[in-house]
């Protein structure tokens, strides 16, 4: 089942987390991921808040993803992520199965 990590983020230092986008690229694809969403523009709906940077990935699982972010090589480069942005989300949630729901989303 497909696992998807979101990460939302303040960004301190645009030109050190443009290098690191460009080093965790690899990795990503490495385990196998993709980028759905990688900033751009951002609405909030319903009266919620949500500002920064949002990034969301899809992994072919949940254990793909971990494996991206306990990786030796990866936490080298994670370091000019934490030094670029201030991260108030990273979390990997499982997609969901749509077969034998009510409806799709419930």
């Amino acid at each position: 089942m497909v696992a998807y990590v979101i990460a939302q983020m303040t960004v301190i230092d645009p030109d050190k987390l443009r290098e690191y986008a460009d080093l965790a690229a690899h990795f990503t694809a490495q385990y196998g991921g993709r980028y759905l969403a990688r900033g751009g523009e951002l609405t909030n709906l319903e009266n919620t808040i949500c500002n920064g940077r949002l990034v969301i990935a899809e992994f072919p699982n949940r254990q793909a993803a971990i494996d991206l972010f306990v990786d030796p090589d990866y936490r080298k480069i994670a370091v000019i992520r934490e030094a670029a942005t201030t991260t108030r989300i990273l979390s990997v949630i499982d997609g969901i199965e749509y077969e034998g729901l009510p409806s799709a989303g419930v």
